[in-house]
């Protein structure tokens, strides 16, 4: 008789950046549970991205807008409704990848062996501040503060081509440059402190197309960005902004020469894929954002000033002039921008 596999579930709903990061924990489970089955609760925003990943064997969604934004009676019924689909399941393993602990509800009704969480006292139960969030994510399986990792690894995922981006698009036989005005929202702890200024982004846009003809601007984001997408309307560049998928955005990171962005999820859905990115951070550490060997060049000038960073995990200070983000010049960006792509 074949041995049980272990059985796993993983409790992730978002926001995209953090699922990403999270990502990593697959590969480290593979590690210690050979042949695990694996079940990701998730919600429905990073839903596509969890289903792209062959090796998560079940997929469970919740309305995320509903649980953390939602009047008390939607809460209920979207707790009530995995509830109702994890009651009586057995698993040898279930991880709150959160630092709240009140996540730990939705695993009420499921019957769990051990438990592994964010939300401890202890340096082995917690994510720590200056750390790499990959690399913790990855740590926590293995529950331990002493083990190091070298480097997180992502598990595989299956991207197919967006034949309809590409039309889209139209003809480019030059470098595509994608840029991401917006994102950089979060239900629970805003975070607009992260962004860039639109009209930064409007005039490196103005810029490169004028210093290289030949190259296809691509403007990338949600249906909640198209505010920011209106800036560009007199400038010839492509506007994809509320027209992809999660894994489109792959897909076109995968054609696509260069990406310039601030800390948003987009940033690390660029990790899942072969572009290389310009990535402008203030009142986060990059650090913890990013691995050693990832193809992202951070500009970051948050260590000249003493209220950088700013961010605690869970919430941003106050703060009325974003001056981390505002001393990022356009000049500063270009010139990253153009030693890439003329040794490139």
């Amino acid at each position: 008789m074949n041995p049980a596999k272990t059985k796993v579930l993983i409790v992730k709903i978002g926001a995209i950046g953090d699922a990403v990061m999270a990502l990593s924990m697959i590969t480290e489970i593979d590690k210690k549970y050979p042949d695990a089955e694996i079940t990701w609760l998730c919600g429905d925003i990073i839903s596509p991205l969890i289903k792209s990943i062959s090796r998560i064997n079940e997929v469970i969604t919740l309305n995320e807008n509903k649980l953390l934004v939602g009047s008390k009676i939607e809460q209920f019924s979207v707790i009530l409704k995995i509830w109702t689909k994890l009651i009586f399941r057995k698993f040898d393993l279930a991880v709150n990848a959160h630092r709240d602990k009140r996540y730990d509800l939705l695993l009420l009704t499921a019957i769990k062996k051990e438990c592994k969480s964010f939300s401890g006292k202890d340096r082995k139960n917690q994510l720590v501040q200056g750390r790499y969030h990959a690399a913790e994510y990855a740590r926590l399986i293995h529950k331990t503060d002493d083990w190091k990792i070298s480097e997180p690894v992502f598990p595989k995922i299956q991207i197919s081509k967006a034949p309809e981006i590409e039309k889209l698009i139209g003809e480019s036989k030059g470098w595509r440059i994608i840029l991401t005005p917006g994102g950089a929202r979060n239900l629970i702890n805003g975070g607009a402190q992260r962004k860039w200024a639109i009209e930064n982004y409007v005039l490196l846009a103005e810029i490169l197309i004028e210093k290289y003809s030949n190259a296809t601007i691509i403007l990338a984001g949600s249906e909640l960005d198209k505010d920011e997408a209106t800036c560009f309307n007199k400038l010839h560049v492509v506007n994809l902004i509320g027209k992809t998928t999660l894994t489109d955005v792959i897909s076109l990171y995968n054609s696509c020469k260069l990406l310039i962005t601030h800390d948003t999820g987009l940033l690390h859905l660029a990790k899942l894929s072969n572009i290389y990115s310009i990535a402008l951070f203030g009142p986060v550490n990059p650090v913890e954002r990013i691995g050693k060997n990832e193809k992202i060049d951070a500009i970051w000038l948050g260590n000249e000033l003493p209220c950088s960073p700013c961010y605690n995990g869970k919430s941003f200070a106050a703060c009325e002039n974003n001056v981390c983000m505002k001393n990022i010049t356009v000049d500063m960006v270009l010139k990253r921008a153009e030693k890439f792509l003329e040794s490139n």
